[in-house]
């Protein structure tokens, strides 16, 4: 993810290549802990790398989930959406220098054959259909920590994408 600048095309989606029009991160001298998350599809070459707060699809859930939830044994959803999950096999806390968090149309991204959200849970422990602001809970009435961050960014994405209205 070091190397993606503004304008690369990734594997985003339902297997479509999508534009980066921004990054959420990107600090190649930023440290942080990173799970590595090691699948059948990757075993032990190139893991699935994201902070223990970013979103990453589990085959078996409506919504993405925070990449601290995953346990071993659990299913992702592959570089092909629906088609076949690939099992988490092994999971590895580093730490290491460099965030990035490339920024696409759907706000999702395949990192190493694992489909992964561009952004982080708002908050700990709370269920991904639910927001906490200011001590209370808030559903969202069915839409995931990651579809409400996505419909907040669209006025970014517009710009970013040079079809917001002229000011």
């Amino acid at each position: 993810l070091q190397d993606l600048v503004v304008g690369n095309q990734v594997l985003a989606k339902n297997g479509r290549y999508q534009t980066v029009y921004s990054f959420a991160h990107r600090d190649a001298s930023q440290g942080a802990v990173f799970l590595q998350i090691y699948t059948n599809q990757n075993d032990y070459t190139k893991p699935l790398e994201m902070t223990q707060d970013h979103l990453v699809y589990r085959f078996d859930q409506r919504y993405p989930v925070r990449a601290s939830s995953i346990q071993i044994g659990d299913r992702l959803v592959g570089h092909h959406d629906t088609e076949q999950p690939v099992t988490v096999t092994h999971i590895e806390k580093v730490y290491k220098r460099g965030v990035y968090a490339p920024m696409t149309v759907d706000g999702a991204v395949v990192v190493n054959g694992v489909l992964a959200s561009s952004y982080i849970s708002l908050q700990n422990n709370t269920p991904e259909d639910q927001v906490q602001l200011q001590g209370g809970r808030i559903s969202l009435f069915g839409v995931s920590q990651h579809d409400f961050v996505h419909a907040a960014l669209s006025p970014v994405r517009m710009v970013c994408l040079g079809i917001a209205p002229q000011i």
